[in-house]
């Protein structure tokens, strides 16, 4: 198994260890799958995110036509970037580990897998651009999608130890299965909202 290099970062606050995941920096994503007191961090960008597609929830409601409740906006929105990750890093943990023979644990993939949330961030600017109506909104999530593509992909290669290829079907069966997630998720909110 082929592994990139790791270089350790100094100890730095969140918003370094951000701004280098953003800029797709593998030694921070080597960094991160090593320190065990990263793990709040990590967790931290991921209900960053998660907050900001609820945010974003709200903001995409008030483009309908007919206003959508900001709670449930909020409440959709924030569910299924949750379920969506949950779901990801379980699935890409269990298959590196169990199909492709990584030697990992979950932690050691949920850290640098938690990194490479955050150009999710930016969903806030997408759901502002539909509030505009003027169909930029597909255009920016595109951007956002592949970029987070390319964090994840970064950050599964130095968590797993994996080389291209399997790095890169790894990643494709965990965010398969995280799209399943957020739809089943979702699906069980907009029911239980419809029975109350």
């Amino acid at each position: 198994m082929s592994s990139i290099p790791i270089q350790r970062d100094a100890p730095r606050g969140l918003l370094y260890r951000m701004i280098r995941a953003a800029r797709l920096d593998s030694s921070l994503y080597g960094a991160v799958r090593e320190d065990a007191s990263a793990t709040g961090q990590a967790l931290t960008v991921v209900a960053l995110v998660v907050l900001s597609h609820g945010v974003g929830g709200i903001f995409r409601g008030m483009s309908f036509e007919e206003k959508e409740n900001p709670v449930i906006g909020f409440l959709f929105g924030a569910l299924g970037e949750l379920s969506f990750f949950a779901a990801a890093s379980g699935v890409i943990y269990l298959f590196g580990k169990q199909v492709l023979g990584a030697n990992a644990t979950y932690a050691r993939v949920l850290r640098p897998f938690g990194f490479s949330v955050v150009p999710g961030l930016l969903v806030l600017i997408a759901s502002l651009v539909s509030l505009a109506r003027v169909g930029a909104e597909a255009p920016v999530l595109i951007l956002i999608g592949a970029w987070r593509l390319a964090a994840g992909y970064v950050a599964i290669r130095q968590a797993l130890g994996l080389g291209a290829l399997k790095s890169t079907v790894t990643l494709l069966v965990g965010v398969l299965c995280g799209m399943v997630a957020v739809v089943i998720s979702t699906r069980v909110l907009f029911e239980l909202l419809r029975l109350a």
